[in-house]
């Protein structure tokens, strides 16, 4: 995953760096997801080792 850093007005900051992601997985069949792409919002000062987004598979 690619990730990047936007200002108040959308313009780039930083970015985009690579993010490794990893799936647990508790079956033997692929993870299977809604949506393709997901945006999420990360406040400047957020405390850190908190979970900001969540995204389950079906």
């Amino acid at each position: 995953m690619e990730v990047s850093t936007t200002d108040f007005a959308g313009n780039l900051v930083e970015g985009p760096a690579l993010l490794l992601i990893t799936v647990i997985d508790q079956n033997d069949n692929r993870p299977i997801f809604k949506e393709t792409r997901y945006t999420g919002e990360v406040l400047e000062g957020s405390p850190t080792g908190r979970c900001h987004c969540y995204i389950e598979g079906l």
